[in-house]
């Protein structure tokens, strides 16, 4: 539990630094653009959507590292008997697939969504390796293992029921 409280702390600390510090990063441009361009909407807008991307690039760094601190942490304190689980997420990775994601989101106007799901989904999935592989059969072999029928499945089916990883 301490190592998960460390890692809440740290991401809610994280937070609050960005936020204190994204809050003087627009004070300091809105007072900067307003003297270089003048007192107009143009100098408005432009520190606006440099204050959105500098939100933007915040959130991703503290939310990669998160994430994949996050991820370790539960990953390698699971285990199914004597077979453990490996995660080597790297925050810096994570944060090369979430910023090309929302590149292309934003290039082919939400469109790509699904792929950056299913890209991010896939990188996740790839960082992880299960150890001690030779009792994988033990696990899987069962000694009361009966056939599953139709009914079952087409009663899951019908319920619309999924049940899976």
């Amino acid at each position: 539990p301490a190592d998960f409280a460390a890692v809440w702390a740290w991401g809610l600390g994280a937070m609050v630094v960005g936020a204190i510090g994204f809050f003087i990063l627009m004070t300091l441009v809105m007072r900067l653009s307003m003297v270089i361009a003048g007192r107009g909407a143009s100098a408005l807008i432009g520190a606006f959507a440099l204050g959105l991307l500098s939100a933007w690039i915040s959130y991703l760094l503290i939310g990669s590292y998160f994430t994949a601190r996050f991820q370790t942490l539960v990953w390698e304190r699971t285990a199914v008997g004597t077979i453990g689980l490996r995660c080597d997420i790297g925050a810096w990775r994570l944060l090369r697939v979430q910023m090309r994601n929302t590149l292309w989101v934003i290039l082919t106007l939400g469109i790509y969504r699904p792929f950056a799901a299913i890209r991010l989904a896939r990188y996740r999935l790839e960082c992880m390796s299960a150890s001690h592989m030779r009792t994988l059969d033990g696990v899987a072999a069962r000694p009361d293992d009966r056939r599953v029928g139709a009914t079952g499945e087409g009663a899951a089916e019908f319920f619309d029921m999924d049940v899976g990883i």
